[in-house]
């Protein structure tokens, strides 16, 4: 909930600086809440995955939080900068393609910066606050089934790993 809740709080805080920068929603800056929406759920997950893996190592919920964002704000801070990095150089475009465009990598760092803020700040307190203080989660009892699958299938395959490479191989050359 609190992963998913992201995105409606970056949308609308981007939204938020549209006026003091002159923008507009239309159908370029939508198309950049589009190409960014994937980037501020990865954000978050990642944040949420690790408090949920600290959890089940019977830390508290505060410390949980705490040490999801301390341990990952820098492969977070890499993403959201690669992304950034990547659509920098449509503010230098010019002419009439530059007047029209300029709104796509604005709408794109804006968006990552809001979602950064809400990572760092807001999930990992939602989260501390929102899970049971030191109860660690049940799994389901389907989802243990499959994981004991999983792990039979991988430790045959991992005793057998030069077959299973030279199979992907032949397959690739094969396509």
């Amino acid at each position: 909930f609190w992963t998913a809740l992201g995105i409606p709080f970056t949308i609308f805080g981007s939204m938020i600086l549209f006026v003091p920068l002159g923008m507009t929603l239309n159908s370029v800056s939508m198309g950049a809440f589009v190409i960014v929406l994937g980037m501020i759920v990865d954000d978050a997950m990642v944040i949420s995955e690790r408090f949920d893996v600290n959890i089940e190592q019977g830390q508290t919920p505060n410390e949980a939080a705490s040490n999801a964002v301390g341990r990952l704000w820098r492969p977070v801070l890499a993403a959201s900068l690669t992304t950034i990095t990547a659509f920098m150089p449509l503010l230098a475009l010019g002419g009439l393609p530059g007047k029209f465009i300029w709104q796509m990598p604005a709408v794109v760092m804006m968006a990552l910066f809001v979602s950064l803020i809400d990572c760092y700040l807001l999930l990992p307190a939602h989260l501390a606050h929102g899970s049971k203080s030191g109860h660690q989660y049940d799994k389901n009892k389907l989802i243990l089934a499959w994981e004991n699958i999983y792990s039979k299938i991988l430790s045959k395959l991992l005793d057998y790993r030069y077959f299973v490479i030279a199979g992907f191989l032949g397959f690739f050359l094969f396509s």
